[in-house]
């Protein structure tokens, strides 16, 4: 098991970062809680050739890899275990549930009094069936979308509450 360390960060936040990358991410320093959406990253100010300002995202800057994803959605969790390579599809495929959801599933819409699923790969709407329960229609979802997306899948029901 690798041993992490906390970065602090602005409003009291802290960051987790591997062992073995704490003093260089602590020496280019500070870094700042930034929220986007229902997530939180670290960010820092810094200055490009020709006196320009940027911010830095310290998964970008711990790993040199800009299309990263977290594995487990916490943007502040900046171990190497919980970041890999993601296309941009990918990292959508990964996200949580829209707060705006009626179903309280992910690809699940009512439909008068039975439940359609449908996903989206590759910018193309799929129809995936209609069916009499919410419950039903998200199982299905999470098949499509498992085999769209593989490991990058946020599947609504873990495998442990998935029916056998």
């Amino acid at each position: 098991m690798t041993a992490f360390l906390a970065v602090p960060l602005s409003s009291g936040l802290v960051a987790l970062v591997d062992a073995g990358d704490y003093e260089r991410v602590t020496a280019e320093g500070p870094w700042h809680a930034r929220p986007h959406g229902r997530t939180t990253y670290a960010q820092r100010h810094m200055s490009r050739p020709g006196c320009t300002r940027t911010t830095q995202q310290m998964h970008t800057f711990i790993t040199g890899i800009i299309g990263l994803d977290h594995r487990n959605g916490n943007g502040l969790d900046n171990r190497r275990s919980n970041l890999r390579r993601a296309a941009q599809s990918q990292n959508m495929a990964n996200q949580r549930l829209r707060r705006t959801s009626t179903s309280g599933y992910r690809g699940v819409t009512a439909r008068g009094q039975r439940w359609i699923a449908q996903i989206r790969v590759r910018g193309v709407q799929q129809h995936i069936g209609v069916y009499d329960t919410a419950e039903a229609a998200a199982h299905a979802y999470d098949d499509a979308a498992t085999a769209a997306w593989g490991e990058f899948a946020h599947p609504n029901f873990s495998e442990e509450t998935t029916p056998a």
